[in-house]
């Protein structure tokens, strides 16, 4: 129990000393959102009025805690382009972030886990025709973890939008009005998301289960008459799990923090949508939210995974104990 509240403790004090950074960098970016609203000819009682509207008269210190404050309570402020709360802006956006993500997560796991245990199982056998099978599968999968993600979605869009005719390219839908229709226009966005990381897990998986298959346990098991399956499942599992755990956490942030090409790509109106464009009207309050929200994501990802390590194997953290 100490062990998680230190390193939930941990994860507290970074993600505010991230909210310090964010909000001083941003305080130092050149220009002015009065001045671009108003232009240069603005009198001083509207620029003063304006200041007023959003917090910019207050010393740096109190905009800061405001701030700080506003997201903790769930009150984002005010967004400079629109004059609408962040929290509304942000809300539907963030619906469809964490949902693209969440079924990216699923396709990675449910497909890269099998093939790598699979792959890794097969390629430690060394026969001639393994390890023939095992330079193609290699070759294929460093083809799938180079090609970035939104050129997978491009792919995806032109073979199976204009040409199959599977689904209709840029059309979203949202999961307010449909939700079954909201996840099945997900499904070519979470595919283009999920290849090149399943590429990535398969080809770490499958290096660990082939790095245990040769180890000493295995090859005592096996003198006691245990069967291959057997060892794979009662012992190699658990120690590939604990490693390929590392791989997934880098995974999972990068997922969760939002894929901003992909949704491009195929019009979907996420997190990432939104920072490109808040970035190009200088709506500075929605980019620190963004960011914040980001930076935590990857907080929580890395604090999940010290938990998760801990339950796999107690003897992580045990000094803290």
């Amino acid at each position: 129990m100490k062990y998680i509240l230190k390193r939930t403790g941990m994860a507290v004090v970074t993600l505010f000393i991230v909210s310090i950074i964010v909000f001083a960098m941003f305080q130092l970016i050149p220009g002015d959102v009065v001045t671009a609203k108003l232009g240069k000819d603005a009198t001083p009682e509207r620029v003063l009025a304006m200041k007023a509207q959003y917090g910019l008269d207050k010393p740096l210190a109190e905009q800061y805690f405001s701030w700080v404050g506003g997201i903790l309570t769930g009150q984002l402020g005010i967004s400079y382009s629109k004059d609408i709360p962040i929290g509304q802006l942000m809300g539907n956006n963030l619906v469809v972030t964490i949902s693209l993500a969440l079924m990216s997560l699923v396709l990675i796991i449910c497909i890269a886990m099998p093939i790598g245990f699979a792959t890794g199982y097969l390629s430690s056998r060394k026969t001639k025709r393994v390890k023939i099978f095992d330079g193609i599968f290699d070759g294929i999968n460093q083809t799938f973890m180079a090609v970035p993600s939104f050129f997978i979605g491009i792919l995806i869009s032109v073979i199976f939008g204009l040409i199959l005719k599977w689904f209709v390219v840029g059309r979203y839908v949202s999961y307010e009005e449909d939700f079954i229709g909201f996840l099945i226009y997900l499904v070519p966005a979470a595919i283009s998301v999920a290849i090149p990381k399943i590429a990535m897990l398969v080809r770490f998986v499958k290096g660990s289960v082939k790095e245990e298959m040769e180890k000493d346990y295995v090859r005592t098991a096996k003198s006691k008459g245990m069967k291959d399956l057997a060892i794979l499942f009662r012992h190699v599992f658990k120690n590939v799990i604990v490693t390929s755990v590392t791989v997934l956490s880098v995974i999972m942030a990068e997922i969760f923090a939002g894929s901003v090409v992909v949704e491009q790509v195929f019009n979907l109106p996420g997190l990432g949508r939104l920072l490109v464009s808040s970035i190009g009207t200088r709506d500075y309050p929605v980019v620190m939210d963004i960011v914040i929200y980001i930076a935590a994501m990857i907080i929580i990802v890395n604090l999940l995974v010290d938990i998760i390590y801990r339950l796999i194997d107690p003897r992580i953290g045990a000094s803290y104990e």
